[in-house]
């Protein structure tokens, strides 16, 4: 029974993300690392990596390519200057929350007729069964699903690295992709490949620069 289910969940996912409103305000690679950065506050590319379950070299290229779109922008760690951490900036964190308000608002209208406890245990065997999905297939688990953040007020793209967490309010939490944009080694804990956008490799003071971010 759970293989059928599996393939029809599959194939219903596939059509909502065909129909999915917010496929062109943010691809899901995005949505994903900004609802971690809106959650964890500012980290550097190994943590964020981590946290999204691909290695730092995967986690650099899509740094990169949302620094070029204006969603994330990096600075110098005041306690090591060598080291630079990733933080969304305020047109990130308000298309993340603006993707997350669609996403929600359809998922409350396809689930209507279902109970509290209903969706309770629904979100809590989803989260069960990505954990497994990641722990089995992924660079890193993903750590078990964090509570929602307190709003918290919101600086702009320079934000102080390893400050507490920014949050663009109440949907500002971590949670589900947007859309598909493939398969892959790099696969981010929501099945999509990271976008291989331009990089800028190379070295700094001994550091490897990835995404215009330097690594711990």
């Amino acid at each position: 029974m759970i293989e059928h289910q599996t393939a029809v969940l599959v194939r219903h996912f596939e059509l909502l993300n065909r129909r999915d409103e917010s496929r062109d305000t943010l691809d899901r690679a995005e949505y994903l690392a900004l609802r971690t950065l809106a959650s964890a506050g500012p980290m550097d590319i190994n943590t964020l990596a981590a946290a999204l379950g691909v290695d730092p070299s995967t986690a650099g290229r899509q740094v990169a390519v949302m620094r070029n779109a204006g969603l994330a922008a990096c600075s110098p760690d005041p306690a090591d200057r060598r080291r630079s951490v990733v933080a969304p900036t305020d047109d990130g964190l308000d298309r993340m929350a603006a993707v997350r308000r669609l996403r929600t608002d359809s998922i409350a209208d396809l689930l209507a007729g279902w109970t509290p406890e209903d969706l309770r245990t629904l979100g809590t065997m989803f989260g069960r069964y990505n954990r497994a999905v990641a722990a089995r297939h992924l660079t890193a688990a993903t750590p078990d699903d964090p509570q929602e953040p307190e709003p918290v007020e919101r600086g702009g793209a320079g934000a102080s690295p390893g400050g507490g967490a920014r949050s663009a309010g109440a949907d500002a939490s971590p949670g589900g992709g947007a859309r598909s944009t493939g398969t892959g080694a790099g696969a981010s804990p929501g099945g999509d490949a990271w976008s291989t956008g331009p990089t800028a490799s190379g070295v700094d003071d001994g550091w490897a620069v990835i995404g215009g971010c330097r690594p711990r």
